[in-house]
This record gives structure tokens, C-alpha cells and sequence, in this order.
């Protein structure tokens, strides 16, 4: 919608992202768009991020025809785009991924905490020069593979919307994984669907995150954001 593609806009550009918006793109253009973005240079950014908001299935809709959700990071991996080795690259897709719908459960509140202590094994490695090609992505999907995805036409969809709110509040003081829990946490506990139509009334929805992220990652303050149109050959 209009309105969540207006809002991480503005919640990216307050983190002083260079921010570039592609509206309504055919497959092909879809396509070309990212496989351009790939060969760009990408030295001096930190990261990478893209936001999808579209219809979906098992595959994600362009305006004319579908595509497989990997082609998203398919140009980022590995030697595809050298700059971006070892930087994370970020997807986040607001799409639905099937046509269930999560009825909830009902549970009582969990007093305590649960602490895990995990002993790493200390052993010694030779220095390794090279890393998986597929390292440093993360892929945030705004529900479970197979549902469906709410959206509000006035007010956004829940992922976007709840995406924003986290983004624009402190991000600077806590990790990307521990925002994006904070994403799923509000979404599974502050939203439940009110339609007129039984199968979709009273429902949940649950973000998915796939991380491969191989380091720690922080939203720090930036005092100057470089758009790549501006940079010098």
C-alpha cells in the first residue's frame, strides 16, 4: 500500500539510508532492477536492504506474472556482487505465502525465565580466506510459509507497520535480531483481525526470520548518507 511504502521511507531515510522506491514492476523489470543494483559499487555503504510489498503465493506477483522469491538475493550472493561480501543484506517481503489462515491459541502468561548456557567447543582453525555464498543474508517474511499475510488498506499491512514502529524507536540501542524479534513479539500479541467474512475474522499471523547473518548488526547513527548518483568515478 501507499501508506507503507511512504512510511519505511521515511523510518529508512531517518536512518539515513539511501532510499530508492520502484513502484508496480513488471517481472522483467523486476528482474533488471536487481540485477543493476548488483553491479553497482557498494564499498563504502554498511548494508544492503530491500523491502517488498506485493501479493504472493508460493512465488511473489510482479504486475504481470510471479517469480521465485530467491531471485530477490540471487544477484547478492557471493562473487555475484564482491562489494557486499561479508555486509549483511537484508529482505524484508510483505507478501502472503499461501491462503491458511492462523486460528491462535490460547495460553497462560509464564512467570520466570528460562536460561540456557550453550559451552562452545574451543578448538584451533587454520585462517580461512573465503566464507559460503550465501552468508550475511537475512530474509524476514511478513508471515509463515502457506498463510496469509493481514493488511489494512487505510492503515498498512501488520508487518510493515510494526516493522516501522520498531525501526524508529531507539534501533540504535539493540541488535537487528533482537528488533526483529520485537517485530514478530508485536505482531503475535497486539494484532488480531476483524473482517466480516468468518475465514479471515479473529486471526493471527506470524513473521518468519531466516538469518545467516554471521555478526552482530547495529543501526548506528550516521551524520551523512552519500547517495551513489552523487559519488565520484
Amino acid at each position: 500500500t501507499n501508506k507503507d511504502r511512504d512510511d519505511i521511507v521515511q523510518v529508512l531515510k531517518d536512518l539515513k539510508f539511501s532510499v530508492f522506491v520502484h513502484n508496480d514492476l513488471k517481472k522483467a523489470e523486476v528482474l533488471e532492477t536487481l540485477e543493476k543494483w548488483s553491479k553497482k559499487d557498494h564499498t563504502d555503504c554498511d548494508c544492503l536492504m530491500i523491502v517488498i510489498m506485493t501479493h504472493g503465493d508460493k512465488e511473489l506477483c510482479a504486475s504481470d506474472v510471479s517469480y521465485p522469491v530467491d531471485s530477490l538475493w540471487a544477484n547478492f550472493v557471493g562473487n555475484k556482487c564482491p562489494s557486499l561480501i561479508g555486509k549483511p543484506k537484508i529482505f524484508f517481503i510483505q507478501a502472503c505465502r499461501g491462503t491458511a489462515v492462523d486460528d491462535g491459541v490460547k495460553y497462560k502468561p509464564i512467570h520466570g525465565r528460562v536460561r540456557l548456557n550453550d559451552q562452545m567447543d574451543g578448538r584451533n582453525f587454520k585462517e580461512l580466506n573465503s566464507s559460503p555464498p550465501m552468508a550475511d543474508l537475512l530474509m524476514m517474511y511478513s508471515t509463515n510459509e502457506g498463510f496469509y499475510s493481514f493488511r489494512n488498506k487505510e492503515k498498512g499491512s501488520w508487518f510493515i507497520q510494526s516493522l516501522c514502529k520498531e525501526l524508529s524507536d531507539e534501533p540504535s540501542e539493540r541488535d537487528l535480531l533482537t528488533l526483529l524479534t520485537d517485530v514478530s513479539r508485536r505482531i503475535a500479541y497486539e494484532y488480531q483481525s476483524s473482517h466480516k467474512e468468518e475465514k479471515f475474522d479473529n486471526k493471527k499471523q506470524m513473521p518468519c526470520i531466516v538469518s545467516k547473518l554471521t555478526k552482530t548488526f547495529y543501526f548506528t547513527e550516521k551524520t551523512e548518507c552519500k547517495l551513489y548518483e552523487e559519488r565520484k568515478n
